[in-house]
């Protein structure tokens, strides 16, 4: 495969993603380079910003049809990259270790939530720390033993959870005190441009009928207050180019909670997904539903960015740990919902499962790289022009 392919499949992906934004006036245009330009910092954000692209890549792999559970669909998380991980719980002592983010939660072969964690750890140890910017080598390198050990501790431990609920789990309180495992009052929640741009909303008129609307759906909200109201235009990688809704409330009880509102293509399907597969400890009582002139949104708590697991971080025993946390939160939803996973495990060795994901991910790290390479050597304009959608497209 040439440059040229590994560039055409990530224009497939902008193109679905970006071409409303880009088509909709100057600014969207400016705003979707702006998207291409936060995805050149590193290659763990071109990663998590392609889902589609690695889903298409990975079902090219041989290496994927020999792991176990390829042909078994059930509930996925969908994005289950480490990064879409963290710290959930009033304190460290009660915090559990979850799912933070819901982008996309689907129906589909389970390997696919395995390969998507355990390519994300290999991505994040690989790409070099502190490069320049647009460095070309970023992922430079073969995938080594440390980093496949890693893989092959997060299929063991699923497996071992998969066959009999005891997956090696470290102890998740341990674990989130590493992050900031408490409940941050508002007060001390910074909202700043530091990773988004962020501007008070507009029109407070259709956030307060979408407050409405929020808390004739979900007890937590009934009787809140707005206190004040933001405009988010974008916040991850893939999503730079979407506005969301950011509020901060005072609850009926006295508390306050700043709570964001994302905008959904089905909302009531993706909400009600979304606490299917919650881990039931770490159920949001703010996790609901809104709607903004006529757009389904799903509302859950805003969560600080250290209660997050963040790819930088991803090295050594926090890394393992991750690793394992992981594999469990995802050994336990998958056995829950698609009890056929079990049967299918138990019919071969840990070690061939072990094996097979790591052969997985060192065949799919250099697929990323190529792509990393073709995109950093692309100008941002040039991938408008080559999407139809800028100058002399």
């Amino acid at each position: 495969m040439g440059r040229r392919d590994h560039l055409e499949r990530l224009l497939y992906t902008f193109r679905r993603d970006d071409a409303a934004v880009a088509r909709r006036d100057a600014e969207g245009g400016q705003r979707v380079l702006g998207k291409y330009k936060k995805l050149r910092k590193s290659p763990y954000k071109l990663f998590r910003a392609t889902n589609p692209t690695f889903i298409a890549d990975l079902e090219s792999l041989p290496e994927y049809w020999r792991m176990p559970g390829h042909e078994i669909a059930g509930p996925l998380l969908g994005d289950a990259h480490p990064e879409n991980f963290g710290a959930v719980g009033a304190s460290a002592a009660e915090a559990q270790v979850d799912c933070t983010d819901f982008d996309v939660v689907v129906s589909g072969p389970l390997a696919r939530d395995l390969a998507r964690a355990a390519c994300g750890l290999a991505v994040a140890e690989l790409q070099r720390q502190g490069r320049d910017p647009d460095d070309k080598r970023a992922l430079d390198g073969d995938v080594g033993e440390r980093t496949l050990g890693r893989v092959r501790r997060l299929a063991t431990t699923w497996a071992e959870q998969i066959l009999t609920g005891t997956g090696k789990l470290p102890d998740p309180a341990a674990f989130a005190a590493l992050l900031r495992a408490v409940d941050v009052p508002a007060d001390r929640v910074v909202l700043d441009d530091s990773t988004h741009v962020l501007a008070p909303h507009p029109d407070l008129g259709a956030v307060r009928a979408g407050l409405a609307s929020y808390a004739a759906t979900t007890p937590a909200a009934a009787g809140a207050q707005l206190e004040a109201a933001w405009r988010l235009h974008g916040k991850g990688a893939s999503s730079f180019a979407v506005d969301r809704v950011i509020v901060r409330l005072a609850l009926a009880g006295g508390a306050r909670r700043i709570v964001e509102w994302k905008p959904q293509a089905d909302a009531p399907a993706v909400c009600q997904a979304f606490r299917e597969r919650r881990n039931p400890a770490t159920c949001d009582p703010l996790l609901g539903l809104v709607s903004m002139d006529g757009v389904g949104h799903v509302a859950q708590r805003w969560l600080v960015e250290e209660q997050k697991v963040k790819s930088r971080d991803l090295q050594g025993a926090f890394a393992d740990d991750v690793a394992q946390l992981v594999a469990v939160r995802l050994a336990d939803m998958h056995r829950r919902h698609t009890p056929l996973i079990i049967e299918r495990v138990r019919s071969q060795p840990v070690s061939t499962i072990a094996d097979a994901l790591a052969d997985l991910v060192a065949a799919y790290v250099p697929v990323l790289a190529n792509e990393w390479r073709a995109f950093v050597e692309t100008p941002g304009e040039e991938l408008l022009r080559r999407l139809g959608l800028g100058p002399g497209a």
